[in-house]
């Protein structure tokens, strides 16, 4: 019989095969490869460059690709998906840089470096719903209430464009002014609707808050302008009001030519004798004071 070192042998010659065919049959997984190094991404994105230059812009696009799949950092890979995504967007393939800003908006949806350029391009495509429905997200996510009203704004300057979605664009408006009551590009676009839709009381109402906050700040130029815009809108339907208006104006700027002038304007032949008077030696004291370089104050 075999000597015990034979069998020794053998069964270490089976167990060497059983070893050697695992491995042959099931390979350990290939690790990934290393990026490339530094100068390998300065190459690809010189070449970027130049396809870029060449107006080729697949190609350019095909190379930003390539350079933010071999980038192991994330800030630099989504900065290199936004200039994929602005590259697309100039050379007039806006669906391709609308799907890239989506991937990243669900990836970062208060990166506004992302939201914003998202949001204009549906503004652009006059896809106004998804615009809506983006802003309608934002509004519950961002934490700055002057972001919200940036989004806002985008989206009702465009829904101020259809005059049948005017509505809409005055309610965006209005929400606009609760965050911010005295921002100026949302007053003046909901004016332009209540005056375009005939709706004196709610122009009445937001010319009146405007006269209000102007007051708060101490802005007399704004204070004027509204005491006799407000004034003009009223004359028609609510003489009295619009005679009241132009007083408690004089009482805020006393001595104001404008002011003055136009209450004198709407006082009347028939008027108190004693407060034509009066406001006649306003205008005279407002002329003297503007000849003397001087003007009137607010009490």
């Amino acid at each position: 019989p075999p000597p015990p070192s034979f069998f020794f042998s053998f069964s270490s010659f089976l167990f060497f095969l059983f070893f050697v065919s695992f491995f042959f049959f099931f390979p350990p997984p290939a690790s990934p490869p290393p990026p490339p190094p530094a100068a390998a991404r300065w190459a690809i994105r010189a070449l970027a460059g130049a396809r870029r230059a060449a107006e080729d812009v697949p190609g350019a696009l095909s190379w930003l690709e390539r350079l933010a799949a071999a980038t192991d950092d994330p800030r630099e890979r989504r900065d290199l998906r936004l200039e994929r995504a602005a590259l697309a967007a100039e050379a007039g393939d806006v669906a391709s840089a609308i799907a890239i800003y989506e991937a990243l908006h669900g990836e970062e949806p208060t990166d506004r470096a992302v939201w914003a350029p998202l949001l204009a391009s549906y503004v652009g495509q006059g896809d106004l719903d998804r615009s809506g429905a983006l802003v309608a997200d934002l509004v519950d996510v961002l934490l700055d209430p002057d972001e919200r009203n940036v989004a806002r704004l985008a989206h009702a300057r465009a829904l101020v464009t259809d005059p049948a979605r005017a509505e809409e664009a005055a309610t965006v408006l209005r929400d606009v002014l609760a965050e911010e009551p005295g921002q100026a590009e949302a007053t003046a676009l909901l004016a332009a609707h209540y005056e375009e839709s005939g709706d004196e009381e709610a122009l009445v109402g937001l010319l009146e808050q405007q006269l209000d906050l102007a007051r708060d700040a101490e802005n007399d130029e704004a204070t004027r302008e509204l005491t006799l815009r407000l004034a003009s809108r009223l004359g028609a339907s609510q003489p009295q009001e619009a005679k009241d208006v132009l007083r408690r104006g004089l009482d805020w700027l006393p001595g104001d030519a404008p002011l003055a002038e136009a209450l004198l304007g709407r006082l009347g032949d028939e008027a108190d004798p004693r407060e034509l008077a009066e406001v006649r030696e306003l205008l005279v004291a407002g002329a003297e004071g503007a000849e003397g370089g001087g003007e009137g104050e607010r009490g």
